[in-house]
Protein backbone atom coordinates (compact mmCIF):
# COMPACT_ATOMS: atom_id res chain seq x y z
CA UNK A 1 0.00 0.00 0.00
CA UNK A 2 1.31 3.51 -1.01
CA UNK A 3 0.52 6.76 0.99
CA UNK A 4 -2.15 7.42 -1.27
CA UNK A 5 -4.01 4.21 -0.92
CA UNK A 6 -7.12 5.17 1.68
CA UNK A 7 -7.75 2.95 4.72
CA UNK A 8 -10.95 0.26 4.14
CA UNK A 9 -13.15 -1.57 6.09
CA UNK A 10 -12.73 0.10 9.29
CA UNK A 11 -9.03 -0.60 8.89
CA UNK A 12 -7.27 2.18 10.95
CA UNK A 13 -8.11 2.28 14.33
CA UNK A 14 -6.70 3.26 17.72
CA UNK A 15 -7.31 1.72 21.28
CA UNK A 16 -6.16 5.01 23.01
CA UNK A 17 -7.70 5.34 26.74
CA UNK A 18 -6.90 3.10 29.44
CA UNK A 19 -10.75 1.73 28.57
CA UNK A 20 -13.20 2.48 26.25
CA UNK A 21 -16.74 1.30 25.18
CA UNK A 22 -17.60 -2.34 24.82
CA UNK A 23 -17.67 -2.45 21.48
CA UNK A 24 -17.83 0.00 18.19
CA UNK A 25 -20.47 -1.60 15.61
CA UNK A 26 -19.05 0.28 12.35
CA UNK A 27 -21.03 0.11 9.58
CA UNK A 28 -22.66 -3.50 8.79
CA UNK A 29 -19.11 -4.90 11.10
CA UNK A 30 -17.70 -4.38 14.62
CA UNK A 31 -14.16 -3.39 15.25
CA UNK A 32 -12.94 -5.11 17.61
CA UNK A 33 -12.37 -2.84 20.63
CA UNK A 34 -12.43 -5.04 23.37
CA UNK A 35 -12.47 -3.85 27.43
CA UNK A 36 -8.69 -4.11 29.16
CA UNK A 37 -9.75 -3.57 33.05
CA UNK A 38 -6.88 -1.27 33.58
CA UNK A 39 -6.31 1.00 36.55
CA UNK A 40 -10.01 0.79 37.67
CA UNK A 41 -12.37 0.27 34.82
CA UNK A 42 -15.59 -1.08 35.40
CA UNK A 43 -15.19 -5.32 35.73
CA UNK A 44 -19.38 -5.05 34.65
CA UNK A 45 -18.11 -3.75 31.22
CA UNK A 46 -16.32 -6.52 30.69
CA UNK A 47 -19.32 -8.91 29.69
CA UNK A 48 -21.36 -6.18 27.99
CA UNK A 49 -22.66 -6.50 24.39
CA UNK A 50 -21.27 -4.45 22.16
CA UNK A 51 -22.63 -0.92 22.22
CA UNK A 52 -23.12 0.79 18.78
CA UNK A 53 -21.59 4.64 18.90
CA UNK A 54 -23.07 5.70 15.58
CA UNK A 55 -25.08 5.01 12.61
CA UNK A 56 -23.12 6.18 10.33
CA UNK A 57 -22.28 4.12 7.55
CA UNK A 58 -18.84 3.25 5.62
CA UNK A 59 -16.58 3.78 9.03
CA UNK A 60 -13.04 3.85 7.28
CA UNK A 61 -11.39 5.47 10.76
CA UNK A 62 -12.04 5.55 14.60
CA UNK A 63 -9.67 6.66 17.16
CA UNK A 64 -10.74 6.72 20.89
CA UNK A 65 -10.12 8.41 24.09
CA UNK A 66 -10.98 9.55 27.41
CA UNK A 67 -10.91 12.51 29.51
CA UNK A 68 -9.97 11.50 33.05
CA UNK A 69 -11.36 14.99 34.62
CA UNK A 70 -15.18 13.72 33.28
CA UNK A 71 -14.75 10.31 32.81
CA UNK A 72 -16.13 11.26 29.53
CA UNK A 73 -15.41 8.98 26.27
CA UNK A 74 -14.78 10.08 22.91
CA UNK A 75 -14.37 8.07 19.52
CA UNK A 76 -14.11 10.55 16.39
CA UNK A 77 -14.89 8.29 13.30
CA UNK A 78 -14.07 9.21 10.00
CA UNK A 79 -16.45 7.88 6.81
CA UNK A 80 -17.10 8.52 3.30
CA UNK A 81 -20.53 8.86 1.91
CA UNK A 82 -21.85 9.77 -0.95
CA UNK A 83 -19.22 11.84 -2.70
CA UNK A 84 -18.73 13.48 0.92
CA UNK A 85 -15.68 12.60 3.22
CA UNK A 86 -16.70 13.06 6.91
CA UNK A 87 -15.18 12.94 10.67
CA UNK A 88 -17.33 12.84 13.16
CA UNK A 89 -16.80 13.17 17.39
CA UNK A 90 -18.69 10.92 19.21
CA UNK A 91 -19.40 11.42 23.06
CA UNK A 92 -20.32 9.37 26.06
CA UNK A 93 -20.87 10.55 29.26
CA UNK A 94 -22.12 7.33 30.88
CA UNK A 95 -19.15 5.26 30.68
CA UNK A 96 -19.88 4.01 26.84
CA UNK A 97 -23.80 2.66 27.43
CA UNK A 98 -24.84 5.58 25.03
CA UNK A 99 -23.49 7.58 22.14
CA UNK A 100 -23.87 11.30 20.74
CA UNK A 101 -22.92 12.86 17.89
CA UNK A 102 -21.32 16.45 18.47
CA UNK A 103 -19.88 17.09 15.36
CA UNK A 104 -19.49 16.47 11.87
CA UNK A 105 -17.18 17.74 9.66
CA UNK A 106 -16.98 17.71 6.07
CA UNK A 107 -15.55 17.59 2.96
CA UNK A 108 -15.76 16.87 -1.13
CA UNK A 109 -12.38 16.40 -1.32
CA UNK A 110 -10.73 13.12 -0.19
CA UNK A 111 -9.68 13.15 3.28
CA UNK A 112 -6.66 10.73 3.62
CA UNK A 113 -6.39 10.78 7.52
CA UNK A 114 -7.46 11.70 10.66
CA UNK A 115 -6.00 11.67 14.86
CA UNK A 116 -7.80 12.39 17.96
CA UNK A 117 -6.35 12.50 21.78
CA UNK A 118 -7.39 14.24 24.64
CA UNK A 119 -5.00 16.83 26.27
CA UNK A 120 -6.17 19.43 29.19
CA UNK A 121 -9.80 20.11 29.22
CA UNK A 122 -10.03 19.52 25.34
CA UNK A 123 -10.39 16.72 23.24
CA UNK A 124 -8.09 17.69 19.50
CA UNK A 125 -8.76 16.57 16.31
CA UNK A 126 -5.68 16.66 13.39
CA UNK A 127 -7.22 16.43 10.17
CA UNK A 128 -5.30 17.12 6.51
CA UNK A 129 -7.44 20.54 5.00
CA UNK A 130 -7.36 23.04 2.23
CA UNK A 131 -8.38 22.39 -1.53
CA UNK A 132 -5.15 20.27 -2.38
CA UNK A 133 -4.82 19.11 1.23
CA UNK A 134 -1.88 21.19 1.97
CA UNK A 135 -2.39 22.22 5.51
CA UNK A 136 -2.25 20.64 8.93
CA UNK A 137 -5.14 21.70 10.62
CA UNK A 138 -6.61 20.92 14.26
CA UNK A 139 -9.73 21.76 16.04
CA UNK A 140 -10.66 21.49 19.76
CA UNK A 141 -13.87 20.44 21.58
CA UNK A 142 -14.42 20.38 24.83
CA UNK A 143 -13.92 17.39 27.12
CA UNK A 144 -16.87 18.02 29.42
CA UNK A 145 -20.02 17.92 26.55
CA UNK A 146 -17.76 17.55 22.78
CA UNK A 147 -19.21 20.81 21.72
CA UNK A 148 -16.43 22.30 19.08
CA UNK A 149 -14.59 25.60 20.44
CA UNK A 150 -15.40 28.18 17.69
CA UNK A 151 -13.09 30.85 19.29
CA UNK A 152 -10.10 28.25 18.69
CA UNK A 153 -7.69 30.01 16.53
CA UNK A 154 -10.34 32.88 15.88
CA UNK A 155 -12.13 30.71 13.19
CA UNK A 156 -12.22 27.33 14.95
CA UNK A 157 -9.03 25.67 14.41
CA UNK A 158 -5.38 26.17 14.28
CA UNK A 159 -3.08 25.66 11.18
CA UNK A 160 0.34 23.78 12.52
CA UNK A 161 1.47 22.90 9.06
CA UNK A 162 1.97 24.56 5.62
CA UNK A 163 2.77 21.85 3.24
CA UNK A 164 3.47 24.38 0.26
CA UNK A 165 3.39 22.81 -3.06
CA UNK A 166 3.26 19.05 -0.93
CA UNK A 167 0.15 17.57 0.37
CA UNK A 168 -0.23 16.47 4.22
CA UNK A 169 -0.70 12.76 4.05
CA UNK A 170 -1.10 10.87 7.14
CA UNK A 171 -1.60 12.84 11.30
CA UNK A 172 -0.80 11.28 14.56
CA UNK A 173 -1.50 13.07 17.84
CA UNK A 174 -0.09 12.17 21.10
CA UNK A 175 -0.62 14.14 24.24
CA UNK A 176 0.97 14.09 27.97
CA UNK A 177 -2.08 13.72 29.74
CA UNK A 178 -1.92 10.53 31.68
CA UNK A 179 1.64 12.49 33.52
CA UNK A 180 1.75 16.12 33.91
CA UNK A 181 -1.58 16.63 31.37
CA UNK A 182 0.63 19.67 30.05
CA UNK A 183 2.03 18.72 26.48
CA UNK A 184 0.38 18.01 22.77
CA UNK A 185 2.22 17.35 20.10
CA UNK A 186 1.36 16.47 16.40
CA UNK A 187 3.28 14.80 13.56
CA UNK A 188 2.41 14.94 9.95
CA UNK A 189 3.84 13.60 7.00
CA UNK A 190 3.97 14.97 3.51
CA UNK A 191 3.61 13.51 -0.29
CA UNK A 192 7.75 14.53 -0.40
CA UNK A 193 7.45 11.69 2.64
CA UNK A 194 9.13 14.00 5.32
CA UNK A 195 7.99 13.62 8.57
CA UNK A 196 7.02 16.82 10.42
CA UNK A 197 6.88 17.64 14.60
CA UNK A 198 5.44 20.23 16.25
CA UNK A 199 4.16 20.52 19.76
CA UNK A 200 2.76 23.00 22.42
CA UNK A 201 1.02 23.21 25.85
CA UNK A 202 -2.43 21.56 26.52
CA UNK A 203 -4.07 24.75 25.20
CA UNK A 204 -3.50 23.71 21.97
CA UNK A 205 -1.59 27.07 20.44
CA UNK A 206 -4.37 29.15 21.30
CA UNK A 207 -2.51 29.93 24.83
CA UNK A 208 0.46 31.43 25.68
CA UNK A 209 2.05 28.46 23.98
CA UNK A 210 2.32 28.89 20.17
CA UNK A 211 3.01 25.81 18.09
CA UNK A 212 6.51 25.16 18.32
CA UNK A 213 7.74 23.18 15.20
CA UNK A 214 10.76 21.28 15.45
CA UNK A 215 12.90 19.54 12.42
CA UNK A 216 13.13 15.86 12.72
CA UNK A 217 15.47 15.04 9.66
CA UNK A 218 13.47 12.59 8.34
CA UNK A 219 12.67 12.51 4.64
CA UNK A 220 11.55 8.83 3.79
CA UNK A 221 8.34 8.58 6.14
CA UNK A 222 6.29 6.53 3.53
CA UNK A 223 3.29 5.47 5.44
CA UNK A 224 1.53 4.14 8.36
CA UNK A 225 2.03 7.18 10.83
CA UNK A 226 1.71 6.26 14.25
CA UNK A 227 2.78 8.50 17.70
CA UNK A 228 2.38 7.82 21.65
CA UNK A 229 3.77 9.74 24.73
CA UNK A 230 5.90 7.60 27.09
CA UNK A 231 4.80 8.27 30.74
CA UNK A 232 7.40 8.46 33.47
CA UNK A 233 10.16 7.99 30.70
CA UNK A 234 13.03 10.82 29.79
CA UNK A 235 12.55 9.26 25.64
CA UNK A 236 9.01 10.44 26.09
CA UNK A 237 8.02 10.52 22.37
CA UNK A 238 8.03 8.00 19.82
CA UNK A 239 7.07 7.81 16.41
CA UNK A 240 6.77 4.57 14.14
CA UNK A 241 6.29 4.49 10.29
CA UNK A 242 7.16 2.75 7.06
CA UNK A 243 10.38 4.20 5.31
CA UNK A 244 10.58 4.47 1.53
CA UNK A 245 12.60 0.90 2.39
CA UNK A 246 9.75 -0.57 3.12
CA UNK A 247 11.48 -1.26 7.02
CA UNK A 248 9.87 -0.36 9.73
CA UNK A 249 11.22 2.89 11.04
CA UNK A 250 10.87 4.62 14.57
CA UNK A 251 11.92 7.75 15.39
CA UNK A 252 12.35 8.83 19.57
CA UNK A 253 12.70 12.31 20.97
CA UNK A 254 15.02 10.67 23.50
CA UNK A 255 15.17 14.30 25.49
CA UNK A 256 14.36 17.75 24.80
CA UNK A 257 16.64 18.93 22.01
CA UNK A 258 17.51 15.29 20.95
CA UNK A 259 16.23 12.73 18.55
CA UNK A 260 16.95 9.38 16.51
CA UNK A 261 15.71 7.20 14.11
CA UNK A 262 16.81 3.79 14.25
CA UNK A 263 15.42 1.04 10.94
CA UNK A 264 14.47 -1.78 12.79
CA UNK A 265 14.60 -4.09 9.87
CA UNK A 266 11.36 -5.90 9.68
CA UNK A 267 8.89 -5.58 7.37
CA UNK A 268 5.27 -4.42 7.67
CA UNK A 269 2.86 -4.86 5.46
CA UNK A 270 -0.03 -2.29 7.11
CA UNK A 271 -1.44 -1.12 10.26
CA UNK A 272 1.36 0.19 12.57
CA UNK A 273 0.31 0.66 15.92
CA UNK A 274 2.53 1.59 18.51
CA UNK A 275 2.25 2.47 22.50
CA UNK A 276 5.18 3.28 25.39
CA UNK A 277 5.07 3.29 29.28
CA UNK A 278 8.24 4.57 30.90
CA UNK A 279 10.89 2.28 29.05
CA UNK A 280 9.15 -0.21 27.17
CA UNK A 281 7.70 0.40 23.89
CA UNK A 282 5.69 -2.04 22.18
CA UNK A 283 5.08 -2.26 17.92
CA UNK A 284 2.35 -4.16 16.47
CA UNK A 285 1.73 -4.24 12.72
CA UNK A 286 0.48 -6.08 10.04
CA UNK A 287 1.81 -9.06 8.47
CA UNK A 288 1.48 -11.42 4.69
CA UNK A 289 2.50 -14.45 3.56
CA UNK A 290 0.86 -15.23 0.43
CA UNK A 291 -3.07 -15.01 1.03
CA UNK A 292 -2.76 -15.55 4.50
CA UNK A 293 -2.32 -12.46 6.92
CA UNK A 294 -1.65 -12.12 10.78
CA UNK A 295 -0.21 -9.65 13.35
CA UNK A 296 3.82 -9.49 14.02
CA UNK A 297 5.07 -7.32 16.85
CA UNK A 298 8.14 -5.56 17.87
CA UNK A 299 9.31 -4.56 21.56
CA UNK A 300 11.91 -2.58 23.47
CA UNK A 301 12.56 -2.75 27.49
CA UNK A 302 15.04 0.07 27.42
CA UNK A 303 13.37 3.13 25.57
CA UNK A 304 14.44 2.50 22.41
CA UNK A 305 17.65 1.46 22.73
CA UNK A 306 17.48 -1.87 21.80
CA UNK A 307 14.61 -4.24 20.25
CA UNK A 308 13.67 -7.77 20.54
CA UNK A 309 13.43 -9.85 17.18
CA UNK A 310 10.43 -9.57 15.35
CA UNK A 311 7.36 -11.85 17.13
CA UNK A 312 4.18 -13.34 15.93
CA UNK A 313 0.79 -12.22 18.24
CA UNK A 314 -1.31 -14.62 16.25
CA UNK A 315 -0.93 -17.29 13.35
CA UNK A 316 -1.00 -16.45 9.88
CA UNK A 317 -4.26 -16.69 8.95
CA UNK A 318 -6.99 -13.86 8.48
CA UNK A 319 -5.83 -11.24 11.62
CA UNK A 320 -5.35 -7.57 10.57
CA UNK A 321 -5.56 -3.95 11.97
CA UNK A 322 -4.47 -4.26 15.41
CA UNK A 323 -4.42 -1.43 18.08
CA UNK A 324 -2.28 -1.57 21.41
CA UNK A 325 -2.17 0.52 24.35
CA UNK A 326 0.16 0.34 27.89
CA UNK A 327 -1.49 3.41 29.40
CA UNK A 328 -1.10 3.89 32.96
CA UNK A 329 1.31 0.73 33.56
CA UNK A 330 -1.51 -1.81 33.46
CA UNK A 331 0.29 -3.99 31.15
CA UNK A 332 0.30 -4.79 27.43
CA UNK A 333 -3.41 -4.72 25.89
CA UNK A 334 -3.86 -5.67 22.28
CA UNK A 335 -6.76 -6.35 20.01
CA UNK A 336 -7.41 -7.08 16.17
CA UNK A 337 -9.84 -7.96 13.57
CA UNK A 338 -10.08 -11.74 12.88
CA UNK A 339 -11.95 -11.48 9.36
CA UNK A 340 -12.53 -14.89 8.94
CA UNK A 341 -16.03 -14.77 8.39
CA UNK A 342 -17.30 -11.67 6.26
CA UNK A 343 -19.39 -9.85 8.88
CA UNK A 344 -16.15 -9.58 11.21
CA UNK A 345 -17.81 -11.19 14.17
CA UNK A 346 -14.93 -11.69 16.51
CA UNK A 347 -13.47 -9.69 18.73
CA UNK A 348 -9.94 -11.08 20.24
Amino acid sequence: MNRHQQARDCRRSNLLGSFGPPGLVCGTGTIAFVIILLCGASVSALNSEPVQVSTRANILQAHLDFHAGTGNLFAVLMNQDLGVWNWLVNISTDNGATWTETYQWQSTIVLPDISAVVAGDYLYVAYPSLLNMESGGIARFAAADGTRDMTFGGVGSIEVFDAGDEQITEVALASSADQNDTRLYYFATQSDYSLRYAWTNQEGGAGTTPWSEIATGVTTANHSLDATFAENSSTFLYVAYEGLDGDLHIWRRVSPGTSDVADLGVTPRDSIRMSAFEDTVVVLYDDQVAADRGIKYVMSTDAGDSWEPESSLTAMDNYTSPAVTLRNGGGVAAVYHDVTTPDWPALT
